[in-house]
């Protein structure tokens, strides 16, 4: 298990103690009531010590209240205002987790070579709400390189959550509102009665919801005013659920594609429709946008004119976004592949800038017409192939950046990926 690392502190025994505590914790942040609190959830508990973290304390501990008798490390959250017990984490092993989640993630690519699960799993529990999270974490090592990820479920095996490289001590407290929620809370059950709130996010210019409802992941925005501006549903790869003629485009313009994740938005004011990410054996996306008859859409509508012209988003990120992308405007945040996706407006170009679980930029993707790529891609593209495509895609790393474009050698289509500079970095035959 990931256990969560705090300063230690003393056992929590009685009045004295918590006076003792509190020198020992050096924290005056958290009121006596919170250790009287702990103490009545988890009688008995061992090798305890506390943290802070916005609304919350934290407390870290062995405790022996499982059912199996024995000692397990815990992690709790209390908040800091009222004393109230929020949830607690800890772990079991793979062959505890419900039937159900075993199903799910054995039916997964995740539990296909190369990847690989570790045995223990934990598991999350908010207090006063019928919702139990697991976690699994797996990991793979190709070409050198290890990938982690770790993936949320449900007890009724929906994957809610993925996330690539993740911290080793994570944090669970983003699962806690970071204020009240009553009306959100209230406002997703008259919309969806019985819907279990995964995640909550309260940001400058709108509210996110991440939420599980008939066994299907949704997540919706709202105003700060709690106005509704879209539900989004997740239908995974299950093609389905699209219109006769959505399929039969993308099979006649992108035969070469797979189907990797569809969505499903409703809006207030800009209608419904499908997202559809389609993946090419190169690892090239594309996302398609279909309105709710099929038709393929020019674009995806923009929300920014209802959250106030821009998004906020964590404050890393934030930081990155800033630097690299200065004014640039959010539009929408995600997930996609275990990713957090942000879309920006920056200098008139749509982009799409990927961070891992670290909250560490990873790449940025957006499309360039070819007339703007630099001369020296140009120049090496009309001297090796002819009849290029009228759109580049330019793909921005910590490391390097180049830009993919198709053209024709002979009477063969290529993929080409050239740096900056002009220079061939991979060609490959379509």
């Amino acid at each position: 298990m990931k256990q969560i690392k705090l300063t230690t502190a003393a056992l929590l025994c009685g009045t004295l103690v918590f006076t003792s505590c509190d020198k020992h914790n050096n924290d005056n942040q958290i009121d006596n009531a919170v250790y009287s609190a702990f103490e009545r959830e988890f009688p008995g508990a061992t090798d305890v010590s506390w943290t802070t973290n916005g609304n919350y304390a934290i407390v870290s501990f062995d405790w022996n209240g499982s059912r199996s008798g024995n000692k397990t490390d815990y992690t709790a959250w209390f908040e800091k205002t009222t004393a109230e017990f929020m949830m607690h984490e800890y772990d079991i092993n793979f062959s505890e987790l419900p039937q159900a989640v075993i199903t799910a993630f054995n039916e997964s690519t995740y539990s296909q070579s190369p990847w690989t699960k570790e045995d223990e799993v934990d598991v999350i529990k908010r207090n006063g709400e019928n919702l139990t999270l697991y976690v699994i974490e797996v990991e793979k090592k190709e070409n050198g390189t290890e990938t982690e990820a770790d993936l949320y479920y449900t007890g009724e095996g929906v994957l809610v959550k993925e996330v690539l490289d993740a911290d080793k001590n994570p944090d669970y407290t983003e699962l806690l509102p970071s204020q009240p929620a009553n009306d959100v809370y209230s406002w997703v059950d008259s919309k969806y009665p019985g819907a279990k709130i995964i995640d909550l996010d309260h940001e400058d210019g709108c509210i996110e919801i991440e939420f599980v409802y008939e066994n299907m992941k949704h997540e919706a925005l709202l105003t700060s005013g709690n106005e509704w501006i879209y539900t989004k549903k997740d239908y995974n790869r299950n093609s389905s659920v699209l219109p006769e003629q959505t399929l039969s485009y993308i099979n006649s313009n992108y035969p070469n594609y797979w189907i990797d994740d569809i969505e499903y938005y409703e809006t207030a004011s800009k209608g419904n429709f499908f997202s559809v990410e389609i993946e090419g054996r190169y690892d090239d996306d594309v996302e398609l946008y279909f309105n709710a008859n099929g038709e393929i859409m020019n674009s995806k509508p923009d929300f920014s004119d209802e959250i106030n012209g821009g998004m906020t988003t964590n404050s890393s990120i934030q930081a990155v976004i800033d630097e690299r992308y200065p004014g640039a405007i959010i539009k929408e945040k995600g997930n996609d592949d275990g990713l957090t996706e942000i879309e920006i407006y920056h200098d008139g170009i749509e982009k799409d800038v990927y961070f891992n679980g670290k909250n560490e930029w990873v790449r940025t993707e957006y499309e360039i017409s070819y007339g703007k790529l630099p001369e020296s891609v140009k120049n090496y593209i009309e001297a090796n192939y002819s009849n290029p495509d009228n759109e580049a895609d330019a793909v921005e790393t910590p490391k390097e950046e180049w830009f993919e474009i198709e053209a024709h050698k002979g009477n063969s289509e290529y993929k080409v990926l050239i740096y900056k500079n002009g220079t061939l970095k991979a060609e490959y035959r379509d």
